[in-house]
């Protein structure tokens, strides 16, 4: 468990937290946080549900998962804590939260119908007559392209509407593309639609990948992204326009200093197991000793947990980080383990030496101004080490099935290019020391621009 003098009120950034058996309580402003099954849960607002116990077979499969003994004691501790769960956050987050188990599913474990907590996106309702409505995020378009290519450019939008927007079926939503030249005439060139992945509820965010057809001629244009209702609709009052200059020059293939492998290992564990390789030789090399860091999104079995310093673990995941708390028992090891929001974390400015992110940085709706705030929790000298993110794009229609299920479970997926992540680590005022492609298996290492 964090200690007190580790952890601040997210509320009103106080350091006087006090200890009980079951939360922190703040003496600036008198928020609540719960402890449940060792981990505190420091969000702001927290409601406590009452969950159904697990089988002790079920509990047996967890704790084999994690290669935990599976001892009557052990067995009745896993079953307690399904005993409570809590509600925090939004939808997005209480989507990330829910999905420990499936993945302990997705390794081969019959896990029956438990679940800690149930939490589906909003349903689209087929008798819905409102209407849908875009609302444009942001976008990774490039303001620079070559002529006559083709290509993909990340756009995030909301339905704002009253109505989903549908996929598939007699008149599905799509993303069209119009170019205009500096004195405003349209330009004739293929209409290029984008089909959406998934029905898109009202309140839901997607970030899709548009294919963008250049014009041939060089010049300043503007880009126009539109929504199409099929046979219905232009829905000309919701569009996104991006000043585009086209040359003749081609942009590199890849961000200068970038270094692109093509021997990049096979499968999500080997190409884990070489991140935390590369991870330990640059905590070796630019970390003081015994360093405290900080992983993102470490879940059951953060990375970190084969380094040596002081180790902090935070998810949005509380089962996920229960399991992880029985397993840092089990193997003696320390490590504070804490239910927390990285856009809004409970820990001083300036607090860590390194901050890991292994395949977690996607799932942020806007990783920008995530690593925009987690850029301040780095004590001068520090780095972030941004390991096994996905680079490249996922063409809409054409989505690999399990990639499909995490969508239509409410998850945030989403995939982006090197000159993408390149304008997410700008934005976020970092500069990168090392950027490693392993075929699509992005590993950085970054540090604040500002620093020395």
């Amino acid at each position: 468990m964090a200690s007190v003098n580790s952890l601040c009120c997210v509320h009103c950034r106080a350091v006087f937290l006090i200890a009980g058996i079951n939360a922190f309580d703040c003496q600036e402003c008198g928020v609540t946080y719960p402890i449940m099954g060792g981990v505190p849960i420091m969000f702001e607002n927290v409601t406590a549900l009452p969950g159904k116990k697990p089988t002790p077979a079920v509990a047996k499969q967890i704790l084999a998962a994690f290669s935990l003994p599976a001892d009557a004691i052990a067995v009745e501790r896993v079953r307690r804590l399904f005993v409570q769960t809590a509600c925090y956050g939004g939808m997005l987050i209480e989507t990330e939260a829910a999905q420990f188990l499936d993945r302990v599913r997705n390794t081969g474990w019959d896990l029956g119908d438990c679940n800690a907590l149930e939490t589906q996106p909003p349903a689209a309702d087929p008798l819905d007559l409102g209407a849908a409505r875009p609302n444009w995020l942001m976008n990774y378009i490039p303001r620079r392209m070559t002529a006559g290519e083709t290509r993909l450019a990340n756009v995030r939008f909301e339905n704002a509407g009253t109505a989903p927007m549908r996929h598939a079926g007699t008149n599905p939503y799509t993303l069209a593309v119009r170019w205009h030249d500096a004195a405003g005439t349209l330009v004739e060139l293929e209409d290029c639609r984008t089909p959406l992945p998934i029905d898109l509820p009202p309140g839901r965010s997607l970030t899709l990948p548009v294919r963008l057809r250049v014009p041939d001629s060089p010049g300043s244009y503007t880009l126009t992204l539109l929504m199409v209702e099929e046979d219905v609709r232009w829905l000309d009052d919701d569009l996104l326009t991006v000043s585009v200059q086209v040359s003749t020059r081609m942009a590199p293939p890849t961000p200068a200093g970038w270094w692109i492998r093509d021997d990049g290992v096979q499968g999500y564990d080997a190409d884990h197991d070489r991140g935390l390789d590369l991870l330990r030789s640059w905590v070796k090399a630019f970390a003081p000793p015994c360093p405290r860091i900080l992983e993102i999104g470490g879940n059951a079995i953060p990375m970190i947990e084969q380094l040596e310093g002081d180790l902090y673990n935070i998810d949005v995941d509380l089962l996920g980080l229960q399991i992880c708390s029985l397993r840092q028992q089990q193997a003696r090891r320390k490590m504070t383990i804490v239910c927390a929001d990285a856009a809004n974390l409970p820990f001083p400015v300036e607090f860590f030496d390194v901050i890991v992110v292994f395949a977690s940085l996607h799932h942020f709706p806007d990783p920008a101004t995530v690593l925009a705030g987690l850029r301040v929790r780095l004590k001068p000298g520090g780095f972030f080490a941004i390991m096994c993110e996905p680079v490249g794009h996922i063409w809409p229609g054409a989505v690999l099935p399990e990639y499909l299920r995490e969508l239509n479970r409410g998850a945030n997926e989403q995939s982006f290019t090197p000159e993408e992540y390149v304008h997410i680590f700008g934005r976020a005022e970092l500069e990168t020391l090392e950027a490693i492609v392993d075929k699509d298996s992005l590993k950085a290492r970054l540090k604040p621009r500002s620093a020395a």
